[in-house]
């Protein structure tokens, strides 16, 4: 489930809309992916977005500040949101997002 996961987020990575662009811009696809599981993990306890975060891939460790962590937020509601129309298939969520 995880290695599925993960590869899910690397081809949104491959594919983000221009009003995601920034997260490709500033993030590594595996930072993208850690910031990803971490906010989803944030969203499914109920906890409050944080200021900054830190995010370790690899063994390098970046600061993601508010703006990428707020783009990456609302991404991952656009995310859900497809999740329930069209389930975990990256080729349907890819031409949503785009839409």
């Amino acid at each position: 489930m995880v290695i599925a996961m993960y590869d899910f987020m690397l081809s949104i990575y491959s594919n983000l809309p221009k009003k995601y662009a920034i997260l490709s811009e500033k993030l590594k696809p595996e930072h993208f992916t850690e910031l990803m599981r971490r906010l989803m993990s944030l969203k499914f306890r109920m906890r409050p977005l944080p200021r900054r975060m830190w995010i370790k891939a690899n063994g390098r460790s970046i600061c993601v500040g508010s703006k990428i962590i707020r783009v990456a937020d609302s991404l991952l509601e656009e995310l859900i949101k497809s999740f329930r129309n069209y389930g975990v298939n990256p080729k349907l969520v890819i031409k949503h997002l785009s839409s």
